[in-house]
């Protein structure tokens, strides 16, 4: 009896795990492109879809349900990104993608994984680890990095000796 009880923690952690080594995965590029440009609409969607196919190559495409997950989960981050724009001179904007995007895409994976095959885990598991991947997305270094300063391109800035004279 305890074996199972131990098998199952094991298991457990090793797919909580899962979801914050893929949230970190998933989300950095994210945090960095937006850093820098606005993304077309639809480069979340392509990103997490390739993400979920290659991760699902090392598996043996044993679960399919898991790409309609990830490209769900990257069309809602898109359509997210549309709405908080964010950008240099909107770093609220900026950091609430990092803890917005996580939460789309994990409560979009555990939606269609609990139609598709069931959730397996507990009520409290499963959005303990929405919860979770969303706070680890807002606090990572990437979402509360200062965004780039804005240059102005054309002009040359005076330097020190340029000032003092």
């Amino acid at each position: 009896m305890r074996c199972k009880a131990s098998v199952s923690y094991l298991l457990q952690s090793d797919g909580l795990a899962s979801v914050m080594a893929r949230n970190l995965i998933l989300l950095a590029p994210v945090l960095l492109l937006v850093r820098r440009s606005r993304p077309p609409l639809g480069t979340l969607t392509v990103l997490f879809a390739t993400v979920a196919v290659l991760t699902g190559a090392v598996g043996e495409f044993a679960h399919p349900a898991i790409y309609t997950a990830f490209t769900l989960g990257g069309l809602g981050a898109d359509l997210l990104l549309r709405r908080l724009r964010p950008a240099p001179s909107r770093p609220q904007a900026y950091w609430a993608t990092g803890l917005a995007v996580p939460f789309v895409v994990w409560s979009a994976y555990f939606a269609v994984l609990a139609v598709s095959d069931g959730i397996g885990w507990t009520v409290e598991m499963w959005t303990g680890s929405i919860i979770r991947a969303s706070l680890l997305g807002g606090r990572s270094p990437c979402s509360w990095s200062r965004p780039p300063p804005r240059r102005r391109w054309g002009r040359q800035l005076p330097d020190d000796r340029q000032r003092l004279a």
